[in-house]
């Protein structure tokens, strides 16, 4: 059995530690399964399963994860070849839009609903040798409910944020099969999200234009 690393990774991992409670998510134990079979002998579709500690909990809020992974064969080279979904998670209680690539798992006793899909960011910067954007995953550090929001690293680490993860990268410019990812704001709920559309799907207002995601 021979390992070599991928050029573009299916997940972005940023360095976890196993010293908890930390800043950083904590990724351990992978696994893949077939979708269809359970087995090792994968198909099309599988399963890719993992533990999972978000950032600043411990070992007693362990998760097990379960992420779909389709794949397919070209009969020639695509660039880039990953994409991870950028889902938008909301939380009613919490008045909480969490845009993210990152499970969702519950919080403060209550549940985030799958609202939205934004696209997908890549896992690679530069793929294809055209300029990207890489954004974060931050959320706020005030007083009050979270406000989760996707950024560049400098404003997610401006100081009233704290980075949880690397989210992926956006392009610079549109290309082909790519879609606008636009930063909204709702300021009833105090809640930052993504959203594909210039009017943010009229559930608040866009602040700026982050990028282009994957439209597939």
């Amino acid at each position: 059995m021979n390992f070599f690393a991928l050029q573009e990774p299916i997940l972005v991992l940023d360095n976890g530690s196993w010293g908890r409670p930390d800043p950083t998510e904590l990724v351990s134990y992978q696994a893949m399964i077939d979708a269809a079979t359970g087995s090792d002998q994968l198909s099309n579709f599988w399963l890719l399963t993992y533990m999972y500690i978000q950032p600043n909990e411990g070992f007693d809020k362990r998760y097990l994860i379960f992420r779909d992974v389709s794949v397919s064969i070209s009969s020639k080279p695509i660039t880039p070849q990953v994409g991870v979904m950028l889902a938008r998670w909301y939380n009613s209680s919490l008045h909480d839009r969490w845009s993210t690539t990152a499970p969702a798992p519950p919080a403060n006793g209550s549940s985030y609903k799958l609202e939205a899909t934004s696209g997908y960011l890549m896992t690679i910067a530069n793929a294809g040798g055209k300029a990207t954007v890489e954004l974060e995953d931050c959320v706020s550090q005030w007083p009050g409910h979270p406000d989760h929001m996707i950024e560049t690293r400098a404003a997610c680490e401006s100081g009233h944020y704290q980075r949880l993860r690397t989210a992926g990268w956006v392009y610079a410019q549109p290309q082909i099969d790519t879609l606008p990812l636009y930063r909204c704001y709702n300021a009833q709920d105090r809640s930052h999200f993504t959203s594909n559309q210039a009017d943010c799907e009229k559930l608040g207002a866009m602040e700026r234009l982050l990028g282009y995601a994957l439209a597939n």
